[in-house]
């Protein structure tokens, strides 16, 4: 049940469709991470986690948390 939540909420403010053929998904630059939270009026920090997340690399984009 939580795995199911996890996935709802990354969804939500990420839409897959998006994140998919997005650049901060395919190449997470501090830029690319920001043009995309400017796209979908969210902040960095999601999209820096779900990076983070999916990389199991906890210390890329530490700069913008």
């Amino acid at each position: 049940m939580k795995d199911e939540a996890d996935c709802l909420a990354i969804d939500s403010l990420i839409p897959n469709e998006v994140w998919s053929f997005s650049t901060a998904k395919l190449d997470p630059t501090k830029k690319n991470v920001l043009e995309l939270a400017e796209h979908l009026k969210i902040h960095p920090a999601c999209i820096a986690g779900r990076v983070r997340f999916e990389q199991n690399n906890f210390k890329l984009l530490s700069r913008l948390f």
